[in-house]
């Protein structure tokens, strides 16, 4: 009996450990949080498990992930986007994002007419 399956998820699991850390680490610097301080939010007794989590060497805890999204200001699944998507498309992205959750939704119209246009003349 093969453990195979088994392989591929631990590798699976691996990957999407590494885009999370990736991308934590993007929207922390980004936000100019160190180790320490995001560490020390999340409840975290070691500074140097931001940076595990950042290498891709351990996952993090739902709850810790929703509170690291709010702590930086960004909805908690640009966490996992995928690693190909370029940094600049990702925050592209999370603006039309940030533009649809408003609460004044009489703003949607144009707001998003004009990400459509800044967009189309960047092409």
């Amino acid at each position: 009996m093969t453990n195979a399956p088994l392989g591929a998820m631990m590798r699976k699991k691996h990957e999407m450990n590494v885009v999370f850390g990736k991308r934590l680490r993007f929207f922390r610097e980004r936000a100019v949080v160190s180790q320490e301080d995001l560490a020390a939010k999340l409840g975290y007794g070691k500074t140097g498990m931001i940076s595990q989590v950042e290498n891709g060497l351990v996952g993090m805890e739902k709850d810790k992930v929703l509170l690291a999204a709010e702590i930086l200001e960004i909805p908690p699944f640009a966490l996992y986007v995928v690693n190909d998507l370029e940094e600049e498309k990702l925050l592209s992205f999370l603006d039309y994002y940030k533009v649809l959750t408003k609460k004044d939704q009489s703003i949607h119209y144009e707001a998003i007419k004009s990400l459509i246009k800044s967009d189309l003349n960047n092409l």
